[in-house]
């Protein structure tokens, strides 16, 4: 997708909370125009990349400069997102998208898991939220997506806390156990430090298991990342008119919605009588088309009355 749109459309890129500069070098290759920004100017920059190191709130970027801005695991660590994101969006192109991945509220993992990850993610997200704060900002979702593949997603390990703690431990102490890295055994092959075969079976159930809930859970939007996409709404416009009937008035303001769509703005119609061949046109380039249906006696007035006007 990204190749895709590199040689098409899109091709200036700002990744926020760039780090070493990975996604920058690998859009690069693509082809785009990628600039970073970075918090940590302690965090190595191999490949020398152009990652500016600082607060983004209070960097200076040329206004509708961009085409994507990216937030890859960045939002839930903020204290107050919605400055990113209405400064973002300030930096987009109509048109322009905004990519980002955050940790999902609604899922398994955070709400019996403990996998919010406190005190470092400062927000947790749900859909609506994320929905919510961009729609705030001339944003519109046109994404979604949830996964369990990072930030430690995965289901292992849900079937051998609950066996535990069904038959004795505490949460604090089944926690304890799986959240220790020193001795992974300790949670997966051993009750209270003895080695357990029951354990062990319950442990390869566990996994056995994991993936197909995981690959559900992930179609239901209950995965524990939430990536998310949302477009810049352009400058609207709304045109009102007759009818969508093939005439010349009606041809000249199809054309003129299908350029103004195609340089980022964002044209609607509202048709006093709906239907007519224009209208497919429109709605195949993604114009809306509005209209209010009149009683019969009502509608044949009004196309009368444009006959007349004609003549």
């Amino acid at each position: 997708g990204a190749q895709r749109r590199a040689s098409d459309v899109l091709d200036n890129l700002l990744d926020i909370g760039a780090q070493k500069g990975e996604f920058l070098w690998y859009m690069h290759k693509l082809g785009w125009v990628a600039e970073g920004v970075e918090l940590d100017s302690s965090v190595p920059n191999p490949a020398e990349m152009p990652i500016q190191y600082g607060d983004f709130l209070e960097m200076e970027f040329q206004d509708g400069g961009y085409d994507v801005i990216t937030f890859w695991a960045v939002l839930e660590h903020v204290y107050d997102p919605k400055l990113f994101i209405e400064k973002a969006s300030r930096l987009l192109k109509p048109g322009g998208l905004i990519v980002g991945v955050v940790t999902n509220l609604n899922s398994i993992q955070s709400r019996f898991y403990q996998a919010d990850d406190y005190p470092r993610h400062l927000t947790i997200f749900t859909k609506g939220a994320v929905r919510k704060l961009c729609e705030k900002y001339d944003l519109k979702i046109t994404n979604f997506n949830t996964g369990q593949q990072i930030f430690g997603g995965s289901l292992n390990g849900g079937l051998v806390y609950m066996f535990k703690r069904l038959f004795g431990y505490s949460t604090i102490e089944a926690m304890s156990e799986w959240k220790q890295i020193k001795s992974p055994d300790l949670f997966w092959c051993q009750w209270r430090g003895e080695n357990s075969l029951f354990v062990k079976s319950v442990s390869r159930l566990d996994r056995l298991l994991s993936l197909p809930i995981e690959k559900v859970l992930d179609k239901l939007g209950f995965g524990l990342t939430l990536s998310f996409a949302a477009k810049k709404l352009g400058r609207r416009i709304l045109y009102v008119i007759g009818s969508l009937e093939v005439g010349g008035a009606e041809r000249h303001v199809v054309q003129v919605a299908m350029r103004l769509k195609k340089r980022g703005w964002e044209p609607e119609l509202f048709v006093l009588t709906p239907g007519g061949p224009l209208t497919h046109v429109l709605l195949e380039v993604g114009v809306p088309v509005h209209g209010v249906t009149f009683p019969t006696w009502v509608s044949r007035i009004l196309r009368n009355d444009r006959l007349r006007a004609r003549v």
